[in-house]
């Protein structure tokens, strides 16, 4: 399942997802800007985002990370169209190889295709747009995001989902997030162009919402791991039970439906405790004790 939105008449989103009985089951969004396009979806959706390429002007790929539902189109369309595939370098690599899923993310978004990409510069230029590359670890380590100032545009991918967070991923760092959001925020955006969701368009205000809604949080969290209390002791004294959601008439916790991966419990524990694994998916592979902060 594929829509497409027009946003101030120079982005294209794309929105994908896998259809359920014809019900979406997870968006996931791309975008167009001139011939650049900013993550490429999943692999249940990859054909149609290429059907929807084929009248449109496409020279370069831009993935903000290397999870499996920013980068399943990059293969078919790298194989029909002469696309330079650009990421993080620390994502480079992982591109080639077959991840390991949670069972979750198999239903959801399914494997991707391996993918040849190149490490990217800190900026990008296209007919109409010049970006800024800033590196923005936290939900992953490779994370970047495309900033264009003059028009007040972030494509923040995965940074940014919403303004208080009430589920993590293990491998995502809290405080590296906070961080990040501080980068972007420097920018003082109009307009956050989100994975998941519609566009934020109080992207300033949105974002000191969330930094401040976020570090008190850890605060919070901080001072209760240091009085004695265990992660899920914590998790019920802040946030009262596990995160629940609805989808296709099915009613969960995000740590029942995603095995553990996701959770409140998780989000506790990724303020708590710095992550040694660069990602789950890749649990081989350990953080560089040289990364610097602002390294693309």
């Amino acid at each position: 399942m594929i829509k497409t939105n027009t946003i101030e008449d120079s982005v294209t989103q794309i929105k994908m997802s896998k259809s359920v009985r014809g019900v979406p089951l997870m968006w996931v969004s791309a975008y167009l800007v001139d011939d650049l396009l900013v993550d490429t979806g999943c692999d249940y959706t990859k054909k149609e985002l290429e059907e929807s390429m084929r009248p449109r002007k496409l020279n370069t790929i831009v993935n903000t990370h290397h999870h499996e539902d920013h980068i399943s189109g990059n293969q078919l369309l790298q194989s029909t169209r002469e696309v330079t595939i650009l990421a993080h370098s620390l994502a480079v690599p992982l591109l080639k190889l077959r991840p390991r899923l949670y069972q979750y993310q198999e239903l959801t978004w399914g494997y991707p295709d391996p993918s040849e990409a190149y490490p990217m510069a800190n900026r990008i230029e296209t007919e109409n747009h010049e970006f800024r590359v800033v590196y923005v670890p936290g939900h992953s380590l490779d994370h970047i995001a495309l900033v264009e100032p003059k028009e007040g545009w972030v494509f923040v991918g995965d940074l940014y989902i919403t303004v208080k967070p009430v589920a993590a991923r293990l491998d995502e760092d809290q405080w590296h997030i906070i961080s990040s959001l501080k980068k972007i925020r420097e920018f003082s955006p109009r307009i956050l162009f989100t994975a998941v969701g519609d566009p934020v368009t109080d992207a300033s205000n949105a974002l000191d919402r969330s930094i401040s809604v976020r570090e008190e949080l850890g605060r919070r969290i901080l001072k209760l791991s240091e009085d004695g209390l265990s992660s899920a002791q914590i998790m019920n004294e802040v946030f009262g039970e596990e995160a629940m959601f609805e989808r296709i008439g099915i009613r969960s916790s995000y740590k029942e439906f995603t095995q553990q991966q996701y959770s409140t419990e998780n989000l506790v524990e990724t303020f708590i405790h710095e992550q040694c694994y660069f990602s789950t998916s890749f649990p081989q592979m350990k953080v560089p004790s040289n990364l610097s902060g602002n390294e693309i």
